[in-house]
């Protein structure tokens, strides 16, 4: 991995993992996994039910890259003072690789290991199993699952026992918060600006690894109250794709988007229609919503992780940064169907009607690579060498 390509996977890992911390209140690199697209949620089931015993059958990409991925997590976990946790319970989720001793984390040990913060680091001592103690766990998982009526009962008897202790404000807040949430949104706009700044950080303070299920019912009651809204991209967070990817809800997020006019044309909603056709596997859908992207908006198609895009897009970007003679982002998509030209029966030649240079230039290869005319193919080439004398020479060594 080049110095350039490593500073900003460690950037991008960071700004996640800054992430994972506000929703979950800790940092788990399966989490982590799941975010990136490298793991499906389908196959980190079977996997942890010990259906697939090596991760290469299920991780999307290169496992040494993942790898340094996760120990960069990992070195970014020790600088903000989290503290590990081993997950390994008992489970069957296993991986293969490892390191030598002395070394650094075995892919086992990053796999089996979480970062929370100090605060809530079991202590291993006479403390660890008071009546107190075994209580705010079950409040924490009752709340997760939203059973107010037990959290109630839980967090009387919390009361009873220690008056004092130091959550019981956190437990009653979110017990306001559930109470609420069987009632009608009535001002969306409110609702989000609540979860994100108030209620996502106390549930990641007050319940830890429960947050998550805490927080993403919460998500999908503001999704549906947000079911008619139009895409404004001055308010781009107030529409259902926005807070069915914090739900992860993937399948719903992608159908909002393409009830919206032209959704093609604002970059959010590309970006995120991207999200969820490669959480889902659609691998057509994202090399679509890539390609749009490197057209109409490349300073983002460049910070997009390529462990988020299709397997195709992951080697054909890693080969088109590395190319002798560079070439704007602009025109990757035509670059790509030299490349690969069986994708030309795939992709459609109006995939992109723009009169512009990047939109002639995957036109011409469109019809270079289908049409079988010798006379119009002269032609085409004329017009490719015009537009780019680069790809004109690419084409020109591969006849």
């Amino acid at each position: 991995m080049n110095a350039e390509k490593s500073f900003s996977t460690r950037v991008h890992t960071q700004q996640l993992i800054d992430r994972l911390l506000q929703e979950r209140g800790y940092y788990s690199p399966i989490e982590l996994l799941l975010h990136e697209g490298r793991l499906m949620d389908d196959d980190f089931n079977a996997w942890s039910r010990g259906e697939l015993a090596d991760p290469s059958e299920v991780l999307m990409g290169d496992l040494e890259a993942i790898q340094a991925q996760l120990q960069m997590g990992t070195e970014y976990a020790r600088q903000l003072d989290l503290a590990p946790e081993s997950t390994d319970t008992g489970s069957s989720l296993q991986a293969s690789r490892s390191t030598g001793e002395g070394g650094p984390l075995s892919f086992d040990q990053l796999l089996h290991t979480r970062y929370v913060p100090s605060r809530t680091r079991p202590q291993l001592d006479l403390f660890m199993d008071t009546p107190a103690s075994v209580l705010n766990n079950k409040i924490r998982k009752a709340l997760s699952a939203h059973h107010v009526d037990k959290a109630e009962a839980l967090v009387e008897q919390l009361y009873d026992i220690d008056p004092g202790n130091d959550d019981l404000g956190g437990f009653d807040s979110l017990l306001e918060v559930l109470t609420q949430s069987v009632t009608p949104v009535l001002n969306a706009s409110e609702q989000l600006q609540q979860l994100e700044q108030d209620i996502t950080p106390l549930a990641a303070s007050v319940l830890g690894k429960y947050s998550g299920d805490f927080i993403s019912p919460l998500w999908h009651r503001l999704s549906e109250a947000l079911a008619d809204f139009t895409f404004n991209p001055d308010q781009a967070k107030l529409h259902r794709s926005y807070t069915d990817a914090r739900a992860k809800d993937w399948k719903n997020l992608q159908q909002a988007i393409e009830k919206e006019h032209k959704w093609q044309s604002h970059c959010e909603l590309l970006l995120r229609h991207l999200q969820a056709a490669a959480m889902q596997g659609k691998e057509q859908s994202v090399i679509e919503d890539y390609l749009l992207l490197c057209w109409d908006f490349a300073d983002h198609a460049e910070q997009i992780p390529t462990g988020q895009v299709a397997s195709v897009l992951t080697t054909a970007i890693t080969e088109f940064q590395s190319l002798d003679a560079e070439l704007e982002t602009e025109l990757f998509p035509a670059w790509l169907l030299l490349r690969f030209p069986g994708l030309t029966q795939r992709l459609t030649i109006d995939m992109n009607l723009s009169e512009e240079m990047e939109g002639n230039a995957w036109r011409v290869i469109h019809k270079l690579q289908s049409v079988p005319d010798n006379n119009l193919r002269v032609d085409l080439r004329a017009e490719l060498k015009r537009i780019s004398p680069v790809l004109f020479e690419l084409f020109m060594q591969q006849l």
